[in-house]
């Protein structure tokens, strides 16, 4: 029998109640599944085909280019790339200037500087497409996986929760490595210092928020006494920014920092 992670992974992709397929597969009756039409892609396919589509687009760009380039400079040879341009073009330049004096070298010299600076630019804007491109992909496979772990039942649509989450974290990648930071600062557990997994960054956010029906947050820590502290706070912006106060010198990233907003939770269920 498929395990109930499989199970769950397995409704969701043929788009049907966890329980009716739990009931197909343990019947003895021979019953069909509507399967979905359509190609499954594991995220490394995906990124490879997009990462295909980006390198085909920006050679067509370059050819592009390259062939205004040949239009405006009445130009004829062989290639497509800005090398094979810029070797023919410098070729003419040299022809056009090879029996000038000094001013006739000072002027090569800046004809060459200047369409230096015309390429360098445009490889830059490509640079630039690229990095927004990889930023895109990252921030996809991001949003991906925190579907992956959302829980099943939610107080709210998990694209509001994952657009909250993303309000306070941060998701950075430094050589290679992927890391949560919240208020400028890398997320570590508080014994071994250890920089926290995003799955286990936004499971805990997700409970102490109360976004996930039927489950709680980090428990302990400081409880509210026979007086109210929390009394007249509404909001975790409207306890954040008492909490501060009353803690100059601590973090909101801290452990205290959990433990009094889970009380300040608490009084909210219990007023």
């Amino acid at each position: 029998m498929l395990d109930t992670t499989s199970q769950e992974k397995l409704s969701k992709l043929l788009g049907i109640d966890q329980k009716n397929l739990l009931e197909i597969l343990k019947s003895d009756e021979e019953k069909s599944l509507l399967i979905p039409e359509g190609e499954l892609f594991t995220e490394d396919q995906l990124t490879k085909r997009d990462g295909s589509k980006y390198n085909e687009g920006k050679e067509a760009g370059v050819e592009m280019l390259v062939k205004e380039l040949k239009k405006e400079h009445s130009y004829d040879f062989e290639g497509k790339d800005v090398k094979a341009f810029l070797n023919h073009h410098n070729e003419q330049l040299k022809t056009k200037y090879s029996k000038g004096n000094n001013e006739k070298v000072i002027e090569l010299e800046a004809d060459l500087k200047k369409q230096k600076e015309a390429f360098e630019k445009e490889l830059g804007a490509l640079k630039t497409e690229k990095e927004n491109l990889t930023t895109t992909l990252r921030t996809q496979k991001v949003r991906n996986q925190l579907l992956g772990i959302m829980p099943k039942e939610t107080t709210i649509k998990s694209d509001a929760i994952i657009t909250l989450f993303n309000s306070e974290h941060q998701i950075i990648e430094e050589d290679g490595k992927v890391f949560v930071t919240k208020n400028g600062q890398k997320l570590k557990d508080d014994k071994t210092q250890e920089p926290l997994t995003i799955d286990s960054v936004f499971t805990e956010y997700v409970a102490k928020e109360g976004f996930a029906k039927g489950v709680s947050g980090r428990g302990g820590g400081n409880e509210p006494g026979g007086s109210n502290p929390y009394a007249g706070i509404k909001t975790p912006q409207d306890f954040q920014e008492k909490w501060k106060k009353e803690n100059p010198n601590a973090s909101v990233t801290s452990s205290k920092y959990d433990e009094d907003y889970q009380a300040f939770r608490q009084s909210q269920k219990e007023a």
